[in-house]
């Protein structure tokens, strides 16, 4: 896997599909529940892979709704005092093929009754919202704007222009 140092941020990786080897470049800028457009989307992969193989064919597109902590410090541990054998791993930041190893080991040694010298570091409540007072203010702004103030606001988009065969997501 390489990661490119610039912004916006792009993954590339292979993979085998049907006896093919696939290019999947991944990345982007935008936040979950906030509006977007397919250029700032799929459109800036689409161009990222011209760059580089001009004649190229898009065969999928995915996306992911990453979670990401009030300290961009991954959630991995226990869910709860009251829930001792429930277990929680998120809040990757886009890096889930690496910190759902590392969550996996933590899980597993918390299991197994064993220390884990990095499980402190991860501990899901190891935030308290009153010292976090900025960025709990932009969860809760951005929160109020998709979850309520967004659901009144009229839909821009005709179905009827929406091919066949094809999905689009409409935040």
């Amino acid at each position: 896997m390489y990661i490119n140092p610039s912004s916006p941020t792009f993954s590339y990786r292979t993979a085998k599909c049907d006896g093919k080897q696939l290019l999947l470049i991944g990345g982007g800028d935008h936040k979950t529940g906030q509006p977007s457009c397919y250029q700032d989307t799929y459109g800036i992969l689409e161009q990222e892979a011209k760059r580089f193989y001009p004649n190229c064919e898009v065969l999928y597109r995915w996306n992911t709704r990453d979670c990401i902590s009030l300290d961009k410090i991954p959630y991995i541990g226990s869910y709860s005092a009251s829930m001792p054998n429930v277990f929680v791993g998120t809040g990757f930041k886009k890096w889930g093929m690496t910190l759902s190893n590392v969550a996996a080991n933590i899980i597993t040694d918390k299991i197994c009754g064993k220390d884990n010298r990095y499980a402190y570091l991860f501990k899901p409540s190891r935030l308290k919202p009153i010292k976090n007072r900025d960025e709990m203010k932009n969860v809760l702004v951005q929160s109020t704007n998709s979850l309520v103030l967004n659901k009144f606001r009229e839909a821009n988009m005709n179905f009827d222009e929406i091919a066949n065969k094809i999905g689009r997501a409409h935040v």
